[in-house]
């Protein structure tokens, strides 16, 4: 069926960028119900599915300018679909991570987030003892590894305030291992 499909939705595709708005609406209902299955089978059962499904049409809404007729649409469409659902799950991952009372014990151990040699449940409690706004920070620069540029854009404020709260919360959590080993 891929191979019918290929020809199927690269005509639809072909007609909805000459204008054929029937042939996009079905472009996206038959997208629609193949990214579904694209979802479930390689992320397994997520519960933000039709999220990602949602997500994805709109991706592929906006760049379907970019999508070059003669050139195969499977790959072109699967490529956003995977892309937003990776984009999805690393929210979703940051936003528990960064919102819950509880660090992620895991992914403090395998970061070793504020000191090479300081185990994760000391870690955990230093993070725990910073003012909420710090600890978002570390976690989200140092845990989850985003850039200072992405965390601000986590957290809607600007560079300049995400890098004084690393450094804030980078001293603040010296200072309290300082004090633990004391």
């Amino acid at each position: 069926m891929q191979a019918n499909d290929e020809d199927h939705w690269s005509d639809l595709m072909r007609r909805s960028q000459a204008g054929e708005s029937q042939a996009y609406e079905q472009l996206l209902t038959e997208l629609s119900d193949a990214i579904a299955g694209y979802v479930r089978h390689r992320f397994g059962q997520i519960s933000f599915a039709d999220d990602c499904v949602q997500e994805s049409l709109i991706a592929i809404h906006q760049a379907r300018h970019t999508f070059i007729r003669g050139r195969a649409i499977r790959p072109w469409v699967f490529a956003i679909v995977r892309n937003r659902t990776i984009d999805m799950m690393r929210r979703q991952r940051t936003h528990a991570a960064v919102f819950s009372d509880k660090v992620d014990a895991e992914a403090l151990a395998s970061k070793a987030a504020i000191e090479p040699d300081s185990n994760s449940a000391e870690a955990g409690a230093v993070l725990q003892a910073l003012k909420p706004q710090h600890r978002q920070a570390l976690v989200l620069t140092k845990v989850m590894g985003y850039s200072i540029a992405e965390a601000a854009d986590q957290l809607e404020i600007s560079t300049s305030a995400m890098k004084v709260r690393v450094h804030r919360a980078t001293r603040a959590a010296v200072r309290a291992l300082e004090a633990e080993r004391e």
